[in-house]
Order: structure tokens, then sequence, then C-alpha cells
């Protein structure tokens, strides 16, 4: 990949601005790693998401692209929560059995080596990052070894992982409850845990469980797929920078707080986070293994309907070539888990989600909604998914095509879902983070307001659309 830091140096971070909805996506991509849990009052956190989804799409759509927003204040922004993320992530390695002095040296190696690899030189940025990535996989890599985690996903991901290689379908097995009776009848609706035995099986679609295949049986651990996928993602948004906004942005997927904690969690967002982040980097160059990542990423998790319509920005930057590749690719994962055992996949990937019960502790608009209403009609709890696809067939009508587009429609359409859904927690923000993060860092090179504009102040390169299709532990209980 190609190292695009050099075109924006000559330009000031103090003096220079940046387009409304970019400033707008970077600012939610560092925000989205705050949602470590619920905040009290509980709706504080989701009224600031709220207020940014609003200035994002509302410039979006308003095609709004030259705002006069200084890209100092919102790399300012930016650096200070990466900075706590930092922080945070050593207090929590501390709370995982890794020595607070290791720690401690690993927090100040991360730090350093992120300043280096935003505002050094060219050499010395790519060393920075280097060390940067090196620290945070030492850190991660020591909780992997040392956390015990009492989660039903590890249960899932495991017992699934375990049942494929071994002949049987991943959706028929059961786990044992790794709860207590109050988190159960927290976490789980009536009937689904029967004398201490959850009764359904792996809960997602199954391209994440097939690529955790390899570091399950190389290194017993799931989870080292997660940590690589994340470091890819990283390394990747990184390259795609141009500017210090880009660079600044790009490691927040390593510095946010919740960073070690979703891979040590065995959530299978890391995994999404690297689909998604091939898929941005094959769009922007043409290339016709595009439709791979981009086709197992849909076929990762049940909430990717809500972003369907961003494959309408795909077929219009990359082909409808791409767009159907990328179907075939993800039937080609999904179907033979159908047909394996159809009632086992239906009850795990399907009823399970209409049986979760509303989470009082999600970081969601509907909880201080319910509080203040004292109950909330059926109605209400099923518009979540609609407002997603919205969201998502909006951008993609207002937006110019391409890989910026493709990622922003996927993190608004997210964020607007699991802001008015029943339960979101760290794993759906941290995916939702990486996608503003992807966009934000490519916003410079592919403007997706651009053509609408004119020039922007943030130094938006043109770039026409291919036509080409083949081109183109505290607290870790409680999410789910």
């Amino acid at each position: 990949m190609p190292d695009h830091a050099a075109p924006r140096d000559d330009l000031s971070p103090a003096t220079s601005r940046v387009a409304l909805p970019r400033a707008a996506a970077a600012v939610l991509a560092a925000t989205c790693t705050l949602q470590y849990s619920s905040v009290r009052p509980t709706v504080v956190m989701p009224l600031v998401l709220l207020v940014l989804v609003v200035t994002c799409l509302g410039s979006l759509v308003g095609r709004r692209g030259a705002e006069p927003v200084r890209e100092g204040l919102v790399v300012a922004v930016v650096a200070v929560i990466s900075a706590l993320g930092i922080g945070g992530n050593a207090y929590l390695a501390a709370d995982s059995g890794v020595p607070p002095w290791a720690g401690a040296v690993l927090a100040a190696l991360m730090l350093g080596a992120a300043a280096l690899a935003v505002w050094g030189g060219p050499a010395w940025r790519r060393r920075g990052l280097w060390v940067l990535l090196a620290s945070f996989a030492v850190l991660a890599g020591a909780r992997i070894l040392l956390a015990e985690v009492e989660i039903d996903v590890a249960g899932f991901l495991r017992g699934g992982l375990d049942a494929f290689l071994h002949g049987t379908s991943p959706y028929a097995i059961t786990i044992d409850n790794p709860y207590g009776p109050v988190e159960t009848n927290l976490f789980y609706g009536p009937g689904v845990v029967r004398d201490g035995v959850v009764q359904y099986g792996f809960p997602y679609l199954p391209a994440p469980l097939l690529l955790d295949v390899p570091a399950h049986l190389l290194l017993g651990d799931p989870r080292w797929m997660h940590l690589a996928c994340l470091l890819l993602a990283a390394a990747v948004a990184w390259h795609l920078a141009t500017d210090v906004l880009g660079r600044v942005t790009a490691l927040v997927l390593v510095c946010g707080s919740t960073s070690s904690t979703v891979v040590i969690g065995y959530w299978v967002e890391p995994v999404m986070i690297g689909l998604l982040a091939l898929s941005v980097v094959g769009i922007r160059s043409g290339r016709s293994w595009t439709a791979v990542p981009l086709g197992l990423l849909f076929a990762s998790k049940q909430y990717a309907v809500s972003y369907l319509p961003a494959l309408l920005s795909v077929a219009r930057s990359a082909g409808w070539r791409t767009v159907f590749l990328a179907a075939a690719i993800g039937s080609a994962v999904l179907v033979p888990f159908v047909v394996w055992d159809l009632h086992a996949f239906v009850r795990s990937a399907v009823e399970l989600q209409f049986r979760q019960p509303f989470r009082d502790d999600a970081v969601s608009l509907l909880p201080a909604l319910k509080q203040a209403l004292g109950g909330l009609p059926e109605w209400v709890l099923s518009l979540s998914p609609v407002l997603g696809l919205l969201t998502s067939a909006v951008v993609a009508w207002r937006t110019r095509p391409g890989a910026t587009a493709v990622s922003v429609g996927i993190a608004l359409s997210l964020l607007v879902t699991v802001l008015t859904s029943k339960f979101g927690f760290m794993n759906y923000y941290a995916f939702i983070s990486a996608a503003f993060v992807l966009a934000a860092v490519s916003w410079s090179t592919d403007d997706p307001v651009l053509a609408a504009t004119g020039p922007a102040h943030d130094g938006a390169q043109t770039r026409e659309p291919s036509s080409q299709g083949s081109r183109g532990e505290r607290g870790i209980s409680r999410t789910r």
C-alpha cells in the first residue's frame, strides 16, 4: 500500500479547515470508543452521539462539504480521546493480571509512538506506527493470555468452532450458562436458559467462525485472529491517511478505550473491522478481489441488513459485478450452514435475536425514553432496523460513490440502528467507530460530497467513479 502521507504536510492543522461531515465522522470515530459501558444518566452519551449523527448526516444530505471547521480543533479532540483511551487500556490490562508497571511502560510506548506516527517526519512516522502496533499487540496479547473472561460469546464461539471441526452444525450446540441468576434474567429472555444450559447455538452468521478456524487450530484461541484483524485495519487506515487528521483518526482503532477489551471479549467485530478495511482498499484501488472481503463482511452478523443500501455505493463505484460476486460469496458461505441444519440455524441465528430482553443498561436512547414514559410500545422497538435502512439509503443516494461513501453509510446506518435499539454495547460501537475511521481517513482523496460542492477546504482531490466492475473484565460480561 502506498503511503499517502505527503500531500498535506505543507498545510498547518492550526490554520487549515476540513469539511463539516468529515470533522463529525472523525469525532464520532473517537467518541464511539468511549462506549465501554452505560454512563449515568444513561441518556448522556446517546444524546452526544445523536447530535454528532445529525451533524454528519445533515451536512451529507445537504451536501455542505466545505463547512469551515478548524482542523486543529478536530485533531485535538480525537487526540485527547485517544490518549485517554491508551490510559484506559493500561488500566484494564492491570485488571486482567498484567503487572501495573508493564501496563504503564506499554502505555508510555503507545503514547510516544502515536505522537510520532501522527506528527513525525515521513520516515519516523512509519517507525512510530510499527512501535505503536507492536506495543498494542503485546498489551492485548497479554490480556488474551491472562484474562479470565466469563461471557457467553466465549462459549458460543469456542463451542461453535469445536462443533464445526467435528462435523456438527455450530448452530445446533448448547453451552453452559456462565452467569448467575441476576445476570441471567438481565441477559436472556424466558426459556433461553434451562437447567443451567443455554438452549441455543452460535448466534451470528458463519463468516467470522470460518475465519477463526486457523487461529483456533494453530494457536488454540480464536482471539489471536481478532487481534491480527484489528492490527491490519489500523495499518490500512494509517496508510490511507493523507494528513494529520487522517493519521490521528486512524490510530483510534488501537488507541480507543475499548480496543483491547473488544479483542479479548470473543466478539466477532474485530474480524468484521478487518474485512471492512480490506473492502475499502479494494474499492479505492478497483481490485477484482474486493468482492471477497465484502461478501464475507455481509455474511458476518445479522445487523448487516441495516446497511444493505451501502451496496448501491459499491455498485456505482466498483460496478455491479463486484456486488453480484460479493452476494455470491456471501451466499456460498451462508447457505451450506442453513442447509446443514435449517431448524438449528433459524433457532440460533434468527429466533434468539427476537427473544433477547430489553436492556436497561444499553447505550441507546431507549432506556431513558422508557424511564421517562414508563414503558415503550412494541412498534417503537421494531423501528431501529427500518431507521438504519433509511439512513443507509439516504447516504447512498445523496453522496458521490466511493469507498468513503460506503464506510460512512455503514457507520451512520448502524449507529442510528443501535441508538434506537433495545440493546447496544461496546462491540457494536467498536465496529461503528472503525467504519467512521475508514471514512475519515479516505475522505481527503475520495470526498463523497465534493462533486456537488466544488473544492472543499480539506484539500480533497477529484477522482472519477470507476465503471469497471472487476477493478475497482470490568463489566465485560455485561455486553453482548
